[in-house]
């Protein structure tokens, strides 16, 4: 017996996106994408700028000829800035005048946060002065940015030496672009105290306020 097949059609898609509706230089143009049976899904490695508006269209291809384009449709990306905190509260428990520790050896562990949007984030703080007798900033309350279990996840601008904290109202800013994408987005905010000799006795506390704008 004979078994003869004459052809077989695959239809597969082209798409482009771009920021300008004339499609002149497309930010994404990927051809090749075979059809499902049930629906066809195409996820770019691209990335493209929050805050603006893309154009897309996509056209069938059956091995010989492309179809039209489609109707064009429009896509807006929008920034999300969400900052959460894995570790907020420090407690380095009694100490003596005189005496100084810091959370380098995790005990007690420093500051951690996350960035949990789809842009880089830089992180400003301040907090309230810790010490009836110093007033922030001092050098006897500090902290410095530093890994947290995912490796360097912060630009070159971040503040990885000791700095004195600011004081209320009047931001520093500590990390520089905080990455964002899974794995990659959490950072470590160390803190080193020393009580003053002259420092009046009782508990202290000070709260620490961290904000997260966009990075540039």
């Amino acid at each position: 017996g004979i078994l003869h097949v004459g052809g077989v059609s695959l239809t597969t898609y082209n798409i482009q996106v771009d920021d300008d509706y004339n499609f002149g230089s497309a930010n994404i143009d990927v051809s090749g994408i075979v059809e499902n049976t049930t629906n066809t899904n195409y996820s770019s490695s691209t990335e493209l700028s929050f805050d603006k508006k893309y154009y897309w269209r996509v056209r069938a291809f059956d091995s010989a000829d492309y179809s039209v384009w489609s109707n064009i449709n429009v896509i807006n990306i929008s920034s999300t800035t969400s900052l959460s905190m894995i570790v907020e509260f420090i407690n380095f428990g009694n100490m003596t005048v005189g005496l100084a520790n810091n959370t380098l050896s995790n005990t007690p562990q420093p500051f951690e946060y996350q960035n949990d949007g789809n842009v880089k984030l830089n992180i400003s703080l301040y907090a309230d002065s810790l010490y009836v007798k110093r007033t922030n900033p001092t050098n006897d309350y500090v902290f410095m940015v530093s890994e947290a279990d995912e490796g360097v996840t912060y630009g070159i601008g971040s503040l990885t030496n000791w700095n004195s904290v600011a004081a209320s109202g009047s931001p520093l800013k500590a990390v520089d672009s905080l990455k964002y994408l899974n794995n990659i987005d959490e950072a470590a905010l160390e803190i080193n105290i020393t009580i003053p000799p002259d420092e009046d006795p009782g508990s202290k506390t000070s709260i620490m306020t961290f904000i997260a704008s966009v990075a540039e």
